[in-house]
């Protein structure tokens, strides 16, 4: 079995077992599998979103569509995307408003999706990169520097 993208819409700010799941994710982008993973509403480092193998997304109040993004590099975070309130469909026909993170991941986890659709050659992380890149909107600021700094004992 194997799949091109995972999306995980979390943020876990305590990991009892940091290396296990480090060691998860690594082993998923040896196998050519991107995880895009969400961080904490609140701005806590969170994993594993944190980790240098997966693609951690927070929300930007300078982003106002849910097609916009800023990828900044290989920093903690790498991509600030749409995590405004949104309607959003719910349980037996209703609809809710909601925002965070989750959402924000979900959207560029989306776009990644249909970007890896189009390409007519295997997925890499040099080629998301570069598609990231190319379509981010402008880069108002960077959050942070490197992700090796984020280990918490």
């Amino acid at each position: 079995f194997h799949c091109d993208l995972i999306n995980v819409s979390l943020g876990l700010t305590t990991v009892n077992n940091y290396n296990r799941l480090l060691n998860v994710c690594d082993l998923f982008l040896k196998n050519n599998c991107i995880i895009v993973s969400a961080f904490d509403n609140c701005g806590a480092i969170s994993f594993p979103a944190a980790f240098e193998c997966v693609l951690g997304v927070t929300s930007g109040d300078d982003i106002r569509h849910k097609s916009e993004f800023n990828y900044l590099g290989t920093g903690i975070v790498n991509i600030c995307a749409y995590g405004g309130v949104q309607k959003l469909a719910w349980l037996n026909g209703t609809n809710i408003f909601s925002g965070g993170d989750s959402y924000a991941c979900a959207h560029i986890t989306g776009i990644i999706g249909s970007f890896l659709t189009s390409c007519d050659e295997n997925s890499s992380t040099n080629l998301i990169h570069d598609f990231l890149t190319k379509n981010s909107c402008t880069k108002p600021y960077v959050i942070s520097t490197k992700k090796e700094n984020t280990i918490v004992k």
